[in-house]
């Protein structure tokens, strides 16, 4: 499926270049973008490797804990921005691919959205 782009964010793992290998080999000539706020030394095999400024502002929930809402969006919307293919399946870094779903046909079921 090389009308994909695969958004991958979170921080990155022992896992990561593998998981990038996977969806290449899932969905051929997609665009793999990773979006993180972790400073990385290498690139893990991506096209497109987003180091995102942390946002300081935490939300604060009502038990006290910090939630990183703002650093989830932040990664997001940045990470959207680089991806050049018509469709974009986004993803966490600790998520594992086991196979590749071809979604078109669902998307082709509700044209409108």
């Amino acid at each position: 499926m090389s009308e994909v782009s695969v958004l991958i964010f979170g921080p990155p793992n022992q896992f990561l270049s593998r998981i990038v290998e996977t969806y290449r080999v899932l969905y051929p000539g997609c665009q793999i973008v990773f979006s993180t706020t972790t400073p990385v030394e290498e690139d893990f095999g991506v096209d497109n490797l987003l180091v995102n400024r942390e946002h300081v502002q935490l939300i604060t929930e009502n038990h006290g804990n910090n939630n990183n809402l703002n650093n989830h969006l932040n990664n997001v919307q940045s990470g959207l921005k680089c991806c050049i293919k018509p469709l974009t399946l986004k993803v966490r870094s600790d998520l594992i691919p086991i196979e590749a779903i071809d979604f078109r046909d669902t998307l082709q079921k509700y044209p409108t959205r």
